[in-house]
């Protein structure tokens, strides 16, 4: 792929981050909305039981929440941001675990076990520090607005000769108290929403389709990378010498050799991306389904066979993109699997990558 960094955050992303964001934001939003209901409901009946002026003073007072909540939110979505990030990152390396694990190399092991607990003390601190900010947010941000309040019942208070309205007063004061509870409660809510939007907006992200238009010649090196069709080498200096020369050819064998790091898998993405759903790309790399993918009793190299047999008998599309087949094959599979996909390149365009360059 062309970007590994990017492959490995967006894997981490569906294997891990989806179902967890999902459920969290529901359960997370009902207790803000129970939470709103319940403010609402005591404002009511404290404004019936003493002085309608409550609903005035209550409203003034989520004014100046809200006001500080906003000069607040920049540096609360940028913590929540880097812990986004970082969350993203141990993740990405946790998929390593079960491999690991099973493999039993002790270095492979001790690597990764000393990777997965930097990762960790590296989210308890992003976690500390978010959550650290936000309590001390919430806690000025409450006293600010709570002033409104209790401005209000002194002034009734002091204000009123009625002794019966003056005990109202203090037999609701833990009400009040409550309320301001709420609001607290309520402004951590707020700053949490922030929190599960940066979440569902990598979410997101990771289902757009990566550009690799804009930049793909800077991945790509030209000048270390042979193309042959049926055998015969032919000149291509960029991409899109290369997708003129494909625009013209309706069948054969093209095929890509290079060094490592050259940019061989990034054309077959980028043409992927060109051709969309006219064209099948097949990477020993991506983790597709297949008829049969669920089976544990066959080795990877008879995965691999199955999966290319059905790809040249079952996938009906103009271009086959076949990124390094031969990978895990033994040279009877590579021949074997060769030889068809020269009967299917009579009528199709088969570009292919090569993990070794002959047969």
């Amino acid at each position: 792929m062309k970007d590994k960094s990017l492959y490995s955050d967006r894997k981490s992303v569906f294997n891990n981050e989806i179902w967890n964001v999902v459920t969290y934001s529901c359960d997370y939003m009902l207790d803000v909305v129970l939470t709103l209901m319940n403010i609402i409901f005591n404002i009511l009946v404290l404004s019936v039981a003493i002085d309608l002026k409550f609903i005035s003073v209550y409203l003034l007072t989520f004014a100046i929440v809200m006001l500080l909540i906003a000069a607040f939110r920049k540096k609360s979505d940028l913590l929540s941001d880097l812990l986004q990030k970082s969350r993203i990152k141990l993740n990405s390396i946790v998929l390593f675990g079960f491999d690991t694990l099973v493999c039993g190399n002790r270095y492979n092991l001790n690597v990764w076990k000393e990777s997965i607990n930097y990762h960790i003390s590296e989210v308890r601190e992003k976690i500390f520090k978010r959550e650290s900010f936000v309590s001390v947010s919430s806690g000025a941000i409450m006293f600010c607005g709570a002033l409104p309040i209790i401005i209000f019942v002194y002034i009734l208070f002091r204000s009123s000769s009625n002794i019966g309205e003056r005990v109202a007063l203090i037999v609701t004061l833990p009400r009040q108290i409550n309320m301001i509870q709420y609001i607290n409660v309520m402004i951590i809510y707020i700053f949490g929403i922030s929190n599960i939007l940066v979440r569902n907006k990598t979410i997101l992200k990771s289902t757009d389709i990566i550009d690799s238009k804009s930049d793909c010649d800077t991945h790509i090196k030209f000048n270390l990378i042979k193309f042959f069709k049926n055998s015969k080498s032919i000149e291509i200096k960029n991409m899109k010498k290369l997708s003129e020369f494909i625009q013209k050819e309706k069948n054969g064998r093209i095929t890509i050799c290079g060094e490592n790091g050259s940019g061989k898998s990034t054309i077959l993405a980028v043409l992927k991306e060109k051709l969309g759903d006219d064209a099948y790309l097949f990477s020993q790399c991506l983790n597709l389904y297949f008829d049969g993918s669920d089976s544990d009793s066959k080795s990877s190299g008879e995965e691999a066979v199955i999966k290319l047999e059905n790809i040249l008998n079952k996938v009906y599309v103009n271009y086959l993109l076949l990124d390094e087949w031969d990978a895990n094959l033994d040279k009877y599979n590579i021949s074997t699997l060769s030889s068809k996909i020269n009967n299917v390149a009579k009528h199709k365009l088969i570009i292919e990558v090569r993990h070794r360059n002959t047969e």
